[in-house]
């Protein structure tokens, strides 16, 4: 009797692991190069981080002038594919900016062009952000991820304050002065930027959203509104900067957008950044 109970013994498997994600935003250190740090250090940091999550890519976003598109070359190359690099630059002067971007898209192969407007100091209304804009996705036919207003990870820091304010009226021009290039909105930082940028994002075809620094926390008052965008948001977290991690983030985003959320957790990225 015990001999047939055993062979009749049910046999447990552990439970599959989670579908691998692309966190679409994360950061090096403000101070990686300032105080040393080798892409290599920098690098094997980012690795250990999305073997931990569960993260088959990290897109990397890197600031000017804080980062060089060099270091940030040098990064994705020893992350091996697990790391894509944006450029970054400031945009003014234009001359300088349309030159370096070029650089780092055809020379250095980075896949992506990173602005942040309160850390670089610049106003979104001015017509040589547009014409970056424009050139970024028009001639280099890039991505271009734009922090949004500043959020408390960045105005209460000890090492940067945000030089310039813009308010979320002012991101809602940019799907006009660049329908043609592809922006991701980053950061909405408030209830109100965050509502803006859901309409944003709905009425204009060139403009997605990813999930850094608390939206889906603050997107909890508007859940149907994100979840019909399930094709216009890509999940990121904002690494090392921010206390969200990619596994925690994605089991949040499975269960606000159901069937949607493997376009959110990578499908997007997917199409965007032309990964297979």
């Amino acid at each position: 009797m015990l001999k047939k109970l055993a062979s009749q013994q049910t046999v447990f498997y552990p439970p599959a692991r989670q579908k691998p994600v692309i966190d679409f935003h994360v950061h090096l250190p403000l101070d990686a190069e300032r105080r040393g740090a080798s892409p290599s250090k920098v690098a094997g940091e980012l690795l250990s981080y999305v073997e931990r999550e569960g993260v088959e890519a990290a897109v990397l976003v890197p600031v000017a002038p804080y980062h060089s598109n060099d270091f940030a070359a040098k990064v994705a190359e020893v992350g091996s594919g697990r790391v894509v690099a944006f450029a970054s630059v400031v945009p003014n002067p234009l001359d300088a900016a349309l030159g370096e971007l070029r650089r780092a898209v055809e020379d250095l192969g980075l896949q992506g062009l990173s602005l942040h407007p309160p850390l670089q100091g610049f106003c979104l209304r001015n017509p040589q952000v547009w014409h970056l804009l424009r050139f970024a996705g028009e001639e280099l036919g890039v991505p271009v991820l734009v922090h949004g207003p500043p959020s408390t990870v960045y105005v209460r820091s000890a090492v940067v304050q945000a030089p310039w304010l813009n308010g979320p009226e002012d991101y809602a021009l940019l799907p006009h002065v660049a329908p043609r290039t592809t922006i991701v909105l980053s950061d909405p930082g408030s209830t109100a930027a965050l509502e803006l940028f859901l309409g944003v994002a709905a009425s204009s075809r060139n403009i997605y959203l990813d999930t850094s620094h608390g939206l889906l926390r603050l997107a909890r008052a508007h859940p149907a509104a994100l979840e019909s965008l399930a094709e216009k948001v890509l999940l990121g977290t904002g690494y090392p900067l921010s206390g969200e991690r990619a596994g925690e983030l994605a089991a949040a985003v499975r269960e606000l957008f159901g069937a949607g959320a493997e376009k959110v957790l990578r499908g997007n990225a997917v199409e965007l950044l032309g990964l297979r």
